[in-house]
């Protein structure tokens, strides 16, 4: 699950899963756009984050190890 939290006109970000969280940093979200991007460690390999949140729906990129990943997920309600 993604978390996004904002504090005082600034976003933060997370991942929560069974294995526990994962901070998200420099993670940035542009709210007229709908736009996001961060970048984070996962397991010592950094990744990067681009995505857009469309509706209820995010859409977006991964790239880490030289790769790009697409992934999608729904908002819960």
């Amino acid at each position: 699950m993604l978390a996004i939290s904002e504090v005082d006109k600034t976003y933060a970000a997370k991942i929560v899963s069974s294995d526990g969280e994962v901070i998200i940093n420099k993670f940035i979200y542009n709210k007229e756009t709908m736009n996001m991007s961060g970048e984070f460690d996962y397991n010592g390999t950094p990744v990067d984050f681009n995505a857009s949140l469309v509706e209820n729906e995010i859409v977006g990129t991964m790239s880490a190890g030289g790769g790009d990943y697409p992934f999608k997920g729904t908002r819960k309600k």
